[in-house]
């Protein structure tokens, strides 16, 4: 199984950050490296299915975007090597906001590649603190 785990203030106000997590979900060749096309598609219980190529590889999610909870999850739906999730959240703690991003990931054909998974993400996770930052200093 591969686990990530971030927890990391953000230098910008609380709504700046969920902004830029819902953008995320539109946009996310704006974040992650790779994506040549992306169709979005809505459920009827509110969530999305989204498909996107990148890479040359389809993936496909079942997006939750919970603005009360300041939750955006990712459920990989059918993909051709993993089952799992990414979820991100914010918080504010003692006058920070703070953004998680959390990666569980299980293979089931093929080897897990922690390596390439782990520098993907980790460009996702600095990319997004760094574009609502970028948004809070412009405005």
């Amino acid at each position: 199984m591969i686990s990530i785990y971030y927890q990391l203030p953000v230098d910008a106000p609380l709504d700046a950050v969920w902004g830029v997590l819902v953008d995320k979900v539109n946009q996310p060749e704006k974040y992650v490296s790779g994506v040549e096309s992306v169709e979005a598609e809505k459920l009827s219980d509110g969530r999305t299915l989204r498909t996107m190529l990148r890479n040359d590889l389809t993936v496909k999610e079942v997006i939750e975007v919970d603005e009360k909870k300041r939750l955006t999850r990712f459920e990989l739906k059918d993909h051709k090597y993993y089952n799992g999730h990414i979820e991100n959240t914010i918080f504010e703690r003692d006058g920070d906001v703070i953004l998680t991003y959390e990666l569980q990931w299980e293979a089931h054909a093929g080897p897990e590649d922690f390596e390439s998974t782990r520098a993907w993400f980790d460009q996702a996770v600095w990319g997004t603190k760094k574009a609502a930052e970028k948004m809070a200093a412009s405005n």
